[in-house]
């Protein structure tokens, strides 16, 4: 069984607030899984891994932990570091009764 992140169509997108390393950008999304997660209403605290694969780069960047909140979605706003197509991949470790799993999505700044 497998517990999938997804990254909505959008999910990375600039949040329009400039700083000095690029603009911001809101990268959010769920774990969702055919089977429950185990607590009733999900489990608030897991951990979901973000990187951030720049433009021109070979190794992506991970960024500061994430975890679940009650409603099995999780959020961070990150900051462009390039103009470029930038890849964000949302990675589950897996837990007792799910398997490891990952996804990612293709944002492109300006």
């Amino acid at each position: 069984m497998t517990a999938r992140p997804s990254l909505p169509r959008g999910a990375g997108r600039p949040s329009g607030d400039a700083a000095a390393f690029g603009p911001a950008v809101d990268v959010e999304g769920a774990l969702a899984s055919d089977e429950p997660l185990g607590f009733e209403g999900g489990r608030p605290g897991t951990t979901v891994t973000l990187t951030r694969l720049d433009p021109g780069a070979e190794q992506p960047v991970t960024l500061p932990p994430t975890t679940l909140d009650a409603n099995d979605t999780f959020a961070l706003i990150d900051r462009a570091t390039a103009r470029g197509y930038t890849t964000y991949t949302a990675s589950f470790a897996g837990d007792p009764l799910h398997l490891p799993s990952r996804t990612s999505i293709e944002v492109y700044i300006r």
